[in-house]
């Protein structure tokens, strides 16, 4: 698979691609991370931020899930707001929110949405000088679990588990 003509590849495509394969394939998932690559270029040049934009606006589930990717790397975007990338996700994972879809979202779709918010809190707690902010390590937990609550099991919710079992539980803090 080949890049599309005029494509250029940048830093925040492949901050983008990796947020796809970590938050929206299972664990168990053969990726290559090359001919995703190519996938992901496609994808971004075939529909614009605004495209992606306006069909979040009007509810559209897939729509906001790319949106929220699309703001938390900064990819295709004006400028990357993690927070606004974990506010379009909770459109989708909170039932509150429902009416104004356009449809149901998938239970796929959702979970994908919960592993989303998992990636973001997760980086979100990883300070500077090895600075853990707790808040946002619990919410990554939080979301990854409810994530595998709904049988999705990402690469992103391994991580958090595999980070708590044991780098925190091996902590002097925790012994």
């Amino acid at each position: 698979m080949a890049l599309p003509p005029g494509v250029t590849f940048t830093d925040e495509a492949l901050d983008y691609t990796r947020c796809i394969q970590a938050c929206l394939t299972t664990y168990d998932q053969e990726v290559d991370i090359q001919r995703m690559l190519c996938i992901v270029l496609n994808m971004l040049h075939s529909r614009t931020a605004s495209d992606v934009r306006s069909g979040a606006e009007a509810g559209n589930p897939k729509d906001i899930l790319e949106l929220g990717i699309r703001l938390c790397k900064g990819c295709g975007v004006p400028a990357k707001d993690v927070e606004e990338a974990i506010n379009q996700w909770r459109r989708l994972t909170d039932p509150a929110h429902a009416e104004r879809l356009s449809s149901p979202p998938s239970r796929r779709i959702v979970a994908q949405a919960y592993s989303c918010i998992a990636y973001a809190y997760n980086e979100k707690s990883c300070l500077p000088n090895r600075t853990l902010q707790i808040d946002d390590l619990k919410r990554a937990a939080e979301a990854a679990d409810a994530s595998v609550g709904l049988g999705f099991i990402s690469p992103t919710a391994l991580f958090i588990a595999q980070f708590l079992t044991t780098r925190l539980l091996e902590s002097p803090v925790m012994a």
